[in-house]
């Protein structure tokens, strides 16, 4: 009984404490902000607000994802990768074609040449009197969601989810500032080199502390790209990331460098019938699931979470979003689902329905991996700058976008008692910094209440 009437102490305090947060400026009053704070042990609600209204997740999108990947794929399901060939090898020329495989593997990096180079010569194959195909016929030929801004598709985090995806799909280009601010700013090198790319760079040179405003502007599979916007005067070098828009092209050449396709190259982008039997020559296999997602939340690495979206949906986007959505009904969380990542503005989640899911997360041992891969506040990924809570650890999951912050996740008490909290802040105005410190605060009394009674 005295812990009941806590309990609802606690809900009034809260409620009237939280009124003075989220409201102090314009940025706020006008913004559309959700909040939902539970004691998952009893089912209480400490804190509500808009819990049943739809918002926008942005990167706390990931964690849906991640949450559908370990339950219909399990945490050690793993992506493969295949160098195989047809044909003979006599004298070191191997008299067919050299096939590389993809399997929808999002953490291949560019060390895989190496490991291919290594298979080649154990195989005793020094020349290629054929093609080199690439088959990527088991993920669809969109790259990119539809939903997607097209400002985001030619920049590192809006690149698109291939079946033979290298280095998650980016390349770095790095400037040179001019003399003076808006005079051009020079492309010193890609890396790596992109020979086959056109590029226009129309990026000049900004006020000191101006920080990045380059982007690139380019779509999939084509083969030009446009870099605009300002770097800042004060740097000697400015590097950013940008998307490389064929992917499985980009490794097709890159190996050609290896070995030369006497026939050139072969692109295989949908289903098709193999008439000449393969032989293996290497096979990669990625990190079972569990790891990947450590670091893809840890760092909310947009490209991991499509690729995973990719694989649910057995290759497609479309198959992909009804399995969620259908994963989301069963659990009874209402929502609208478009991409893997959270970049679609189309996606919706309720604070409600994404406290159904945490709470899920953290009772049931099949979703360890999950729980796992929260950033803890002051320590790791996302929320390494986030500060600590007084007495209170914090594990959460932080979504961003242009007018958009969100965070969820929990709430450790030093008597290891548990809350879970969601906080949604959509169509806000303000700074990044605002509204950090705004839910930093509300955390924090949450926190202080909840200690001035110990469970």
């Amino acid at each position: 009984m005295k812990f009941k009437f806590f309990l609802l102490l606690l809900f009034f305090t809260l409620q009237l404490t939280a009124q003075e947060y989220f409201t102090s400026t314009e940025a706020f009053k006008r913004a559309h902000i959700g909040i939902l704070v539970i004691d998952p042990e009893t089912g209480q609600e400490l804190y509500t607000s808009n819990a049943d209204q739809y918002f926008i997740p942005a990167s706390l999108q990931k964690i849906v994802s991640s949450a559908a990947a370990i339950a219909m794929l399990g945490d050690d399901y793993r992506f493969q990768t295949d160098l195989e060939y047809d044909g003979t090898i006599e004298q070191g020329i191997l008299h067919g074609n050299l096939w590389i495989r993809g399997g929808g593997d999002p953490t291949l990096s560019l060390d895989i040449f190496s490991k291919w180079q290594e298979a080649l010569e154990h195989a005793g194959i020094k020349q290629l009197d054929g093609k080199i195909i690439v088959d990527t016929s088991c993920f669809e030929t969109a790259l990119a969601s539809p939903y997607w801004l097209f400002e985001d598709l030619g920049n590192y985090f809006g690149a698109g989810a291939s079946a033979l995806t290298i280095n998650r799909n980016l390349y770095r280009i790095t400037f040179q500032p001019g003399a003076h601010v808006g005079d051009p700013a020079i492309v010193v090198k890609t890396d790596p080199p992109m020979p086959h790319l056109t590029i226009y760079n129309e990026v000049t040179t900004g006020p000191a502390g101006s920080g990045d405003q380059a982007y690139v502007f380019g779509s999939e599979y084509s083969p030009v790209q446009f870099y605009r916007g300002t770097i800042p005067i004060d740097a000697p070098i400015f590097t950013i990331k940008a998307a490389i828009p064929d992917p499985a092209l980009f490794c097709a050449k890159h190996l050609s460098q290896h070995i030369m396709p006497a026939q050139g190259i072969e692109m295989i982008r949908t289903k098709h019938v193999e008439n000449l039997p393969r032989k293996s020559l290497y096979q990669h296999r990625s990190a079972p699931l569990g790891d990947l997602l450590r670091e893809m939340n840890a760092h909310s690495i947009n490209i991991d979470a499509e690729h995973l979206f990719k694989a649910l949906g057995a290759g497609t986007a479309q198959r992909a979003r009804s399995q969620i959505e259908k994963y989301l009904k069963d659990l009874g969380i209402p929502a609208l689902v478009k991409d893997g990542a959270g970049l679609a503005r189309n996606n919706l989640i309720t604070p409600r329905g994404y406290a159904v899911l945490l709470s899920l997360i953290r009772k049931s041992p099949l979703y360890a991996a999950v729980y796992d891969s929260f950033p803890e506040a002051g320590c790791s990924g996302t929320l390494k700058g986030f500060p600590k809570l007084s007495k209170t650890r914090l594990r959460a999951k932080d979504g961003s976008m242009s007018n958009n912050f969100n965070m969820g996740g929990y709430l450790t008490l030093p008597s290891g008692r548990e809350l879970i909290f969601c906080i949604f802040c959509n169509h806000y105005t303000g700074s990044s910094r605002e509204i950090k410190e705004e839910i930093y605060h509300f955390l924090n009394e949450v926190c202080q209440t909840a200690l001035q009674k110990p469970y």
